[in-house]
């Protein structure tokens, strides 16, 4: 489904801009 993609990249994309706070 393209919404769980987008959610990955959308992940993927925080992770690497920030580092983890969760």
């Amino acid at each position: 489904e393209v919404a769980n993609v987008l959610e990955k990249k959308l992940k993927s994309y925080i992770s690497s801009k920030k580092p983890k706070v969760f």
